[in-house]
């Protein structure tokens, strides 16, 4: 005779939910995971030993594990939906690391890398091109690094030409020069803001030196042309007269705009200054003796006209 018992056990494992749970076993088998096929086996029979024991109605078992279904599929898709978008991460910065990798390929000239074949998980994949990255990125820096020390130089080099050459012109001492600023500011080296600021300084002076010695050149032409000077004498000073309509740029000559060019123009625009004074001296002195001449004639003919009672200019 068959128990209600044992009616109830095997009803209850031919309906829906108990051919769900045995499709799930099944495909964990399949799947070869024999601690998980083992361990729902047990809760499966122990969960119909209790519904055994509590004659538990075979509608209700089958209501039960459809639920159990249903929260199962739940965590199925809550996992699988984690693992896509965990997978979707890994993809989207592999791919924003390939980018980046070629990149710097190319920038760095080195070749193409790709991913190891034997490099098979995407996490794996992941692991490889940011530690791949990594290396490049140091690499990068390192260039950039020798690329602004190469500028540097070659930016600190054209500033010592232009400023030696200021040197030349304007007869300053070139090292001097150099260190000064660094020497007022206390601190140690020349740094290439130092140079920068020397340079525009010295640009500034020979600026100022040239507008002065043209100034003075035009007026010591103007005196030469006035004092009707010999090309001779003009001559021993044809250095003070150079560059008369040069630019800035033009003056390149060594000592052009010395300090002591500029006091030879300006002692010889003292000494034509001074000539000039002198011509002007003689010039009033030769009218006032005319003028004397002149004043002492008329007091004679006036003297000769009291004494011969009659003018002097008679007319016909």
């Amino acid at each position: 005779m068959t128990t209600p018992r044992r009616v109830i056990q095997e009803e209850s494992r031919t309906s829906e939910g108990a051919n769900w749970y045995q499709n799930q076993l099944d495909h964990t088998s399949m799947d070869g995971n024999e601690d998980m096929i083992v361990s729902i086996k047990i809760h499966t029979d122990e969960l119909h030993d209790i519904w055994d024991k509590l004659f538990v109605h075979p509608d209700e078992r089958s209501h039960i594990l459809e639920q159990l279904r249903s929260q199962c599929i739940d965590l199925y898709i809550q996992r699988l939906d984690y693992e896509n978008e965990r997978a979707f991460k890994l993809i989207s910065s592999i791919a924003k690391s390939e980018d980046e990798i070629d990149r710097l390929c190319l920038e760095l000239d080195e070749a193409k890398i790709s991913i190891p074949k034997e490099v098979l998980s995407l996490q794996s994949k992941l692991d490889f091109m940011t530690s791949t990255l990594e290396k490049l990125r140091k690499e990068e820096s390192k260039r950039w690094l020798e690329f602004n020390e190469v500028c540097i130089v070659n930016l600190s080099l054209g500033h010592l030409r232009k400023i030696y050459s200021l040197c030349e012109v304007l007869d300053k001492d070139f090292v001097a020069a150099i260190f000064q600023r660094s020497c007022n500011d206390q601190h140690e080296g020349c740094t290439l803001e130092d140079l920068e600021e020397t340079e525009r300084q010295l640009t500034e002076t020979k600026k100022e030196r040239l507008q002065k010695l043209q100034r003075m050149q035009n007026k010591i032409l103007d005196l030469w042309e006035m004092m009707e000077m010999t090309i001779c004498e003009q001559h021993r000073y044809r250095d003070v007269m150079k560059n008369l309509n040069a630019s800035l740029d033009e003056v390149v000559e060594y000592q052009s705009l010395s300090t002591d060019l500029l006091k030879k123009a300006e002692t010889e625009l003292m000494r034509l200054e001074n000539l000039r004074l002198h011509k002007i001296k003689d010039i009033i002195s030769g009218k006032r003796t005319a003028l004397e001449k002149v004043e002492r004639v008329i007091e004679n003919v006036k003297a000769w006209e009291l004494d011969n009672k009659r003018g002097f200019l008679r007319m016909s």
